[in-house]
């Protein structure tokens, strides 16, 4: 019986590690992990370009030296040339929105680093990482900093940006945001549970 549960558990976790699923790496931190296809410049030109990332992020210049700030222009809506109205509890996200972020590190085409704004709760940093593995491009998204109670929306919107990015890079259509997030913010409530120390 114990066996049983233990080996559950154990494929439970890996069908949600395939999954990519995001992991605590320390009370503050999120970090998700996705192999992406090459070459290593391309992918940088998906995190980089206002034009690329408006399509599974944001959009907005970087810029030029870092300690500098900018802003991004959320539009959740154009993720997907599928349109989906927001859940009643996303509306106020229906018209766009801009967030103040600084650039910390930009080490083309391997880091790049970003402070994110947690509005009252001040800002935590944001970093994707590149390495490239034979004809794939690992990419390591770390986000430091956040507060316990931010972890679960910002895990579960990470999930669903990524998911959109992985299609965008594949050159398939991607989902809508919605319908990404659909789902993701109670498997993360009860994924990052227990954690608060």
């Amino acid at each position: 019986m114990i066996g049983r549960t233990v080996r559950r558990k154990r494929m439970r976790g890996q069908r949600m590690s395939e999954a990519g699923w995001g992991e605590l790496t320390a009370a503050d931190t999120v970090r998700f992990e996705r192999w992406l296809p090459g070459p290593q410049t391309r992918v940088w030109s998906w995190l980089v370009e206002p034009n690329k990332r408006a399509l599974w992020l944001a959009g907005g210049d970087l810029p030029a030296l870092p300690g500098e700030d900018f802003t991004l222009h959320f539009d959740h809506q154009s993720l997907s040339p599928t349109h989906e109205a927001a859940p009643a509890q996303y509306r106020h996200y229906a018209r766009g929105i801009q967030t103040r972020h600084r650039l910390l590190v930009c080490d083309p085409p391997h880091c790049l680093r970003i402070s994110w704004d947690e509005g009252e709760a001040g800002y935590s940093e944001v970093t994707f990482a590149l390495s490239t593995h034979d004809d794939r491009v690992r990419l390591v998204l770390t986000h430091r900093k956040l507060t316990p109670p931010d972890r679960v929306s910002v895990a579960s919107g990470w999930h669903a940006h990524l998911r959109i990015l992985v299609a965008r890079l594949q050159n398939e259509q991607p989902p809508t945001f919605w319908a990404a997030l659909d789902g993701i913010e109670a498997a993360y409530a009860e994924r990052l549970s227990g954690h608060d120390t």
